[in-house]
């Protein structure tokens, strides 16, 4: 993880909490969060459009 994606991380988990605090649901919820943001560096597509897209390829045939 780069710094700016622990700033988004940290939106969810303080710094100095620990993440044993949070359930595995919380945790995997965070992920898909963090996962529907757009992003400069993708061209402010979201990582869930890009992995979808990717996805729509290999599954094309």
């Amino acid at each position: 993880m780069d710094e700016r994606h622990n700033r988004i991380f940290r939106k969810y988990v303080p710094k100095g909490k620990s993440i044993e605090n949070y359930s595995a649901e919380q945790i995997l919820w965070f992920a898909e969060d963090m996962n529907s943001l757009p992003r400069k560096s993708l061209g402010y597509d979201t990582p869930d459009d890009l992995f979808e897209a990717y996805l729509d390829t290999v599954y094309a045939a």
